[in-house]
């Protein structure tokens, strides 16, 4: 029997490997630059990466060297998914017009080479701050969650953009949020509060904002969306 198997597996790895069908000169190159948005100053340790849109498509990902530049080889012509990010800033996608729109996909045709593509990072905004109770008394695992107002079908709601947990101190910091007008709110056993009176409390951030909001949360109130 061991015989038998040793002479399966030699036989298997005898088999020829199916070549690729793809020639060189069909894979597409791509190399470009990122840069701080507000200097343009080069970005180094950037990640770069590109997804081609199929189920289970595994990332191909490159990492800004010192002058913020980055390539990628060997790429299969098809339709991808192309951003780039890094910490302390905004996520940035291919052809996007600004933070609150999303990119478009990159599409590569065969032998297609792509040499001058620039990304330009925002950096990114910080709320922190202490949520207490009614006794002012600091609330551990406590959610907080950054809300900004959208339009859906015609209808304005509120869409959570990032969340944190307080700490054992009633502490918590949220990062990396890019510019724009928000509603901070906050959760705790079945009720939820916004701003130090229940009310709606709003903080304007920009690129490189650090914003510290404390506020008391309720353990009974209500929240409906405005």
């Amino acid at each position: 029997m061991t015989l038998l198997w040793i002479a399966l597996l030699l036989s298997l790895n005898a088999l020829p490997q199916a070549p690729s069908t793809l020639s060189d000169s069909a894979k597409c190159f791509i190399a470009g630059t990122v840069l701080k948005a507000a200097t343009g100053e080069p970005l180094k340790k950037a990640r770069v990466v590109l997804q081609k849109q199929e189920p289970s498509a595994q990332p191909i990902v490159a990492i800004t060297d010192a002058t913020g530049h980055f390539s990628l080889k060997d790429i299969e012509p098809g339709r991808y998914r192309f951003w780039v990010e890094r910490d302390g800033f905004v996520r940035t996608q291919y052809g996007q017009r600004s933070s609150q729109h999303p990119g478009v996909p990159l599409n590569l045709a065969p032998g297609q080479r792509l040499r001058d593509i620039v990304f330009r990072m925002v950096a990114g905004a910080v709320i922190s701050g202490r949520i207490l109770d009614d006794d002012l008394e600091p609330l551990a695992r406590a959610n907080v969650q950054v809300l900004r107002t959208v339009y859906a079908g015609g209808e304005r709601r509120l869409a959570s953009v990032a969340r944190a947990t307080t700490n054992d101190l009633g502490e918590y910091r949220l990062w990396g949020l890019p510019p724009g007008t928000y509603v901070l709110g906050a959760t705790y056993a079945r009720g939820m509060a916004f701003g130090s009176s229940g009310g709606a409390r709003e903080s304007q951030l920009t690129g490189t904002s650090a914003t510290e909001e404390s506020f008391q949360v309720r353990k009974r109130a209500a929240w409906t969306s405005p």
